[in-house]
């Protein structure tokens, strides 16, 4: 497995990857305030998002297929000691599976997002928190501790929302039993129940 990063890392597909996810979420970031202005429709902003996602494992590929060199765009010369072609193959395997996991989490934020528009706590009390539970999960589950708990303190504070019993024995909130914030939270709604 090791010759397969050392490949990623030869081929610089790691930069290519940064350098995507850097320039798309300046992309989105964009879209989002410029497209209202515009007042194009909501899909719009969809579009561009899934049109990103799609675009990020095919950018993997032609990073691993292509160098960008002095005298233009080559063909990326394969390496001389893998012992096999089909060691190679698995790499882009690999390579391919990895995209294709990067971007279902971002198809599992965007789907978060779209069922807390499409059922708001404002319009419904009691699976609206529900929602917002399962999108705060997300946000745990995909890295973002910040928005995670962001929504669990709102949560915490609405009658049908999250419990601090709930939060200490469900395991869907295991990736944030570490953070000092969440075990604040649980602290300061503790005293509460």
């Amino acid at each position: 497995m090791s010759g397969f990063f050392e490949e990623v890392k030869r081929r610089k597909v790691y930069r290519v990857a940064v350098a995507y996810i850097i320039a798309a979420g300046g992309i989105i970031q964009i879209a989002s305030a410029v497209f209202p202005a515009w007042e194009l429709p909501s899909w719009s902003l969809r579009l561009v998002i899934v049109l990103l996602l799609i675009g990020f494992p095919i950018a993997l590929i032609f990073a691993w297929a292509f160098d960008v060199t002095p005298q233009g765009i080559r063909v990326t010369e394969p390496r001389t000691s893998f012992p096999s072609r089909r060691r190679g193959r698995r790499n882009l395997f690999i390579l391919l599976a990895v995209g294709v996991l990067v971007s279902a989490g971002a198809d599992a934020l965007r789907e978060g997002e779209r069922a807390a528009e499409l059922l708001p706590e404002s319009k419904d009390a009691f699976g609206g928190p529900m929602i917002t539970a399962a999108r705060a999960q997300i946000f745990a589950w995909a890295g973002e501790p910040g928005k995670a708990l962001e929504l669990i303190e709102h949560l915490l504070a609405v009658p049908a929302g999250l419990t601090v019993p709930m939060l200490k024995v469900d395991p869907g909130w295991d990736v944030l039993r570490n953070d000092a914030r969440f075990q604040a939270l649980l602290e300061k709604y503790g005293a509460k129940t």
